[in-house]
C-alpha cells in the first residue's frame, strides 16, 4: 500500500484553489519548479493525472476534482481537531459560501443568520470575490455555493436559483434634494456614484438611462457597494440602491429618497454546483426567504 504525502496534497489544494502554479507558489512561499515537481510526484503516487494546462489556464481532471473534495475534508478536519483541543466544540463539515462584493452586506448577514441559527452544527465560512473568481472556486469545489447578482450563462455543472427580486431607487445626501423634482430627467448631468461596468446591475442602469436620454455624470465607479454608499454619504453624488441597501442608507441623518427607477430590478441568485452528495446546508440555503422589509419595495 502506498503512503500519501500530505504536503503534496496541501500543495495540490493550493494550486486548485488559486488556479495558478505561480500564485500558489507565492502563497506557499516555495519555488514554482519545486511546486510543479511536488504535484507531479502526487500524480505518480495516485497513478492519475490531476491537473491539465489549457489555453485559458489550469483545469482539474475528473480525478483532480475528486482528490480536491477529499483534500478539503482532510484539512478542514485538521482545523476542527485544533479547535477541539483548544476547548471549542467540534463542528461538523464546514459550509463554504461565496458572495459577490456588490451584494448587500445586510442580505449576506441575513443568509448567515438563517444558516447558523442558535443550534448551529456546521461552521460557516464566507468569502467575497468577483463573479469570475466565485465561479472558478465553485468549479474546483472550494465553495459549496455563492450569492450572485445573475445566473451563469454557460457553465457546465453549475446550477442557479433566484431567491429575491429587488426594486431599485436613487438616494443621495440632502445636498441633492432638488433632484427630486423632474426625476429621473433631473439626473441628466448630475453626479452619481456608479457600480462597476462588470456587473449586471450597471448594465441595467445604463440601459434604463440611455433609452430615456438621461446621462448622469459618473464621478466615481467602484465594485464595492459599501464604498459606494460611503461616498454618497459624503455628498459626492447620488446613488442607485436596491431594497436593503436603500433602507440602510436612508436611516442615516441627512439622506433623501429621490425616486424609483421603474422597471429596474436587482436579482439575487444562489449559484451552486450540481453534486451527487450536496452539503446538508445547501437545501436550507436554497429555501432562504428574503426579509420582509425593504427587499421588494424600498422606503419612499
Amino acid at each position: 500500500m502506498k503512503n500519501l504525502n500530505y504536503h503534496h496534497l496541501l500543495y495540490f489544494r493550493s494550486v486548485a484553489r488559486h488556479g495558478s502554479f505561480s500564485r500558489a507558489a507565492e502563497q506557499l512561499k516555495v519555488g514554482q519548479p519545486a511546486l510543479s515537481m511536488q504535484i507531479k510526484t502526487l500524480e505518480e503516487t495516485l497513478e492519475t493525472k490531476l491537473i491539465e494546462r489549457k489555453r485559458n489556464g489550469l483545469a482539474l481532471t475528473d480525478a483532480g476534482e475528486k482528490v480536491l473534495i477529499f483534500a478539503n475534508k482532510v484539512f478542514d478536519t485538521g482545523q476542527d481537531l485544533l479547535s477541539s483541543l483548544q476547548g471549542s466544540s467540534l463542528p461538523l463539515e464546514p459550509f463554504h459560501l461565496g458572495a459577490m462584493e456588490n451584494i448587500p452586506k445586510s442580505f449576506v448577514a441575513h443568509v448567515a443568520s438563517n444558516l447558523c441559527g442558535e443550534n448551529a452544527q456546521h461552521r460557516l465560512t464566507i468569502r467575497e470575490g468577483s463573479y469570475s473568481k466565485l465561479l472558478r472556486e465553485l468549479n474546483v469545489r472550494h465553495l459549496d455555493a455563492a450569492i450572485c447578482d445573475s445566473p451563469p450563462r454557460r457553465e457546465t455543472g453549475i446550477l442557479a436559483k433566484r431567491i429575491a427580486t429587488l426594486d431599485v431607487v436613487v438616494c443621495a445626501d440632502k445636498k441633492f434634494a432638488q433632484l427630486k423634482k423632474g426625476f429621473p430627467r433631473s439626473l441628466n448631468g448630475a453626479p452619481m456614484i456608479a457600480p462597476s461596468t462588470l456587473t449586471q446591475f450597471r448594465f441595467d442602469l445604463d440601459h434604463y438611462f440611455s433609452i430615456r436620454d438621461v446621462f448622469p455624470n459618473y464621478v466615481v465607479e467602484t465594485f464595492d457597494s459599501a464604498l459606494q454608499k460611503l461616498l454618497a454619504r459624503r455628498a459626492l453624488g447620488a446613488i442607485a440602491l436596491s431594497g436593503p441597501s436603500a433602507e440602510e442608507f436612508l436611516e442615516n441623518p441627512g439622506t433623501v429618497f429621490l425616486g424609483k427607477l421603474q422597471g429596474v430590478h436587482k436579482e439575487l441568485w444562489i449559484v451552486y454546483r450540481d453534486a451527487s452528495y450536496p452539503h446538508p446546508l445547501l437545501d436550507k440555503l436554497l429555501k432562504t426567504k428574503a426579509p420582509k422589509k425593504g427587499l421588494t419595495q424600498a422606503r419612499r
